[in-house]
This record gives C-alpha cells, sequence and structure tokens, in this order.
C-alpha cells in the first residue's frame, strides 16, 4: 500500500513538472517575442523568492479554499504597475487555471531554458578554504573557456578535503581534492592487495 502510494506521488510530481514546463516554455516564449526575457525571468524568480520567504503568500497562491477570482484580483492589488504587463497577465491566467501552485516550477523552469539558450551553466566549486574574489572569477573564467560556455559557480568550502577542489557540474563530480586523491590510492592499494591474495592463493591450490 505505501509502495502504491509512493508511485502515486512520483507521478502526480511528474505531471506537475510536465505542466509546469509547458506554462514555461509559453511564457518564455511570449518574452522572447517582446524582447522581455531578462525581466521576466528576473521578475518570476522574485515572486518564487517570495513564497519561500513569505509564508503567508506562499498559502495565498496554494489555499484551494480562496476562489480563483479572489486570487487573481489579491495579485493585482500586490503586484500590478510593479511586474511588467507579460508577467501580470500571466499570474492572472495562472490564478484562473488553478496553477499558482507551480509558480515555483514554472520559474525554475524559465530560467533553465533562458540558461540552456544563452549557454549558462550552473555549478559547485567546493575548496578546503574560501577563496577571494579574484580567484574565485580566475578559476570560473577557466572552467568557462574550457567547457565554451558561460559558467556559474556556487563557492562552498568543505575542511575535510584538506586541499585542492571539488568542481560538480552538469550532473559530473571532478574531485582535485587531497582526500578524493588520497581515497583513491587507498582503493588502489586494496585492489591491489586483493588482486596478490587471489595468485597467492591460485599457486597454493597449483
Amino acid at each position: 500500500m505505501a509502495l502504491c502510494l509512493l508511485d502515486e506521488d512520483k507521478l502526480a510530481s511528474e505531471e506537475y513538472q510536465t505542466i509546469a514546463w509547458e506554462y514555461a516554455k509559453a511564457i518564455y516564449e511570449l518574452s522572447q517575442g517582446q524582447n522581455l526575457t531578462e525581466t521576466v525571468r528576473a521578475e518570476l524568480e522574485g515572486l518564487a523568492q517570495l513564497t519561500g520567504e513569505i509564508d503567508e503568500f506562499g498559502i495565498f497562491l496554494e489555499n484551494p479554499s480562496i476562489h480563483r477570482d479572489d486570487k487573481a484580483a489579491g495579485l493585482e492589488n500586490m503586484f500590478q504597475g510593479k511586474v511588467c504587463d507579460l508577467v501580470m497577465n500571466f499570474l492572472k491566467v495562472l490564478a484562473n487555471r488553478e496553477r499558482l501552485n507551480l509558480l515555483n516550477r514554472i520559474s525554475q523552469n524559465f530560467s533553465n531554458m533562458d540558461d540552456a539558450r544563452q549557454g549558462r551553466v550552473k555549478g559547485r566549486l567546493t575548496t578546503a578554504i574560501a577563496l577571494d574574489g579574484r580567484e574565485y572569477s580566475r578559476l570560473t573564467e577557466q572552467i568557462g573557456r574550457t567547457m565554451h560556455k558561460k559558467v556559474t559557480l556556487m563557492a562552498d568550502v568543505d575542511p575535510a578535503i584538506i586541499a585542492g577542489m571539488i568542481l560538480t557540474i552538469e550532473g559530473k563530480v571532478m574531485d582535485f581534492s587531497v582526500r578524493g586523491a588520497l581515497q583513491q590510492f587507498s582503493r588502489q592499494l586494496k585492489q591491489s592487495a586483493g588482486e596478490k591474495i587471489r595468485t597467492d592463493n591460485q599457486l597454493l591450490m597449483d
């Protein structure tokens, strides 16, 4: 029974993601046609951020007991003149179709589409000590030249890696840390020891 519920939750999540993608694609294409892509992206990201910072706003968007007309009117009162007409009208559409609960996903999908079109990728750079601005910029520029893309890296500090760095980007993890080298060396030692034991055992059996 529990497994069935998990499957249903997964299917629902995938369905919501598909719907959010279609809405994001629609407003992205409209924003391109009106040369408003950067503006729309910034405003959608700002709205998504508000849902996390102000609990009442998130509840207002997702509460099914609030009629969609009231949501549309409330959004107009809150954001008319503060966001562009395209975003304002888009929010009303989401309210009328009872899809305001997808706003965060739509914003993320919009940003992903824009990053892909601009050749931008995001990643995480982990170092043992914090990098100064110049060193961070140098590494970001080098990685971007290597990938032939515009790279944005989130800096992270983990003293446990001892020295070096770990780069996580486009789903790949590249470990250039001392800890990583030590772990690899340890695995190689264990593998060599295992092969020697197997060889010795085979000689004894022969």
